[in-house]
């Protein structure tokens, strides 16, 4: 079962990303951010680009760009920082599929793609083990952290999780850290390690679970 990004206090950080939009959305009477899938409703523009008056629907994008570890303020903002986090979005979904283009605008393509990775960042590995990757983008390098949760009390289960990384677009992996595994109510961020726009990153591991989600990785970053 897929679940939302895990989220140690030492995984926390301010994460944002502007979108600006040529077309106005009518936005929603409450201040707080939507969900991503928000970004597809009619809510917001169907091409969200830099200058845009919609507060909420670039809010809503900066608040999912977050997730992903985008260092960014969300201040209803769409301009040059959250323009080179979106092309860097773009380039990471470029590598995966050639048709998502790299303009900085968040069209329904860089839409979906956002929606894909949000909602991919960790999986459950059943047995009260989960795994989560931060990208931490920064324009073309940065650093990178896959964080590997314990959150069974029993004591009983072992997570055990490791990165591997691809410099051709997922067609060939590599294991670039050593194993770590939890065990009892644990919670660890681990594997820093060096990330830029021409590679893609995953978390992978294994538990007690017979069944893994996704072949026991997250999607790729």
């Amino acid at each position: 079962m897929k679940s939302r990004l895990l989220r140690p206090v030492t995984v926390l950080a301010t994460l944002a990303m502007c979108g600006t939009g040529l077309v106005l959305g009518v936005a929603p009477a409450q201040a707080d951010p939507g969900t991503v899938e928000a970004l597809q409703g009619a809510e917001c523009p169907p091409n969200i680009t830099q200058g845009s008056t919609n507060t909420w629907c670039v809010d809503t994008l900066q608040y999912a760009l977050q997730t992903l570890g985008f260092t960014l303020q969300m201040d209803g903002q769409f301009g040059p920082q959250t323009v080179a986090a979106v092309k860097w979005v773009q380039t990471k979904a470029h590598l995966q599929s050639s048709s998502v283009g790299i303009d900085g605008q968040v069209g329904p393509v860089t839409k979906a793609w956002l929606v894909h990775f949000v909602e991919n960042r960790s999986i459950d590995l059943g047995q009260g083990c989960g795994l989560g990757l931060v990208a931490w983008p920064n324009s073309g390098s940065g650093t990178a952290q896959a964080t590997i949760s314990e959150y069974d009390t029993s004591g009983n289960d072992h997570c055990t999780g490791y990165l591997e990384r691809s410099t051709d677009g997922g067609k060939n992996w590599n294991t670039v850290s050593s194993e770590h595994t939890e065990s009892g109510t644990q919670s660890v961020t681990t594997y820093a390690y060096a990330d830029n726009s021409g590679e893609l990153d995953k978390v992978c591991g294994q538990s007690v679970s017979t069944t893994l989600v996704n072949g026991g990785c997250t999607d790729a970053f």
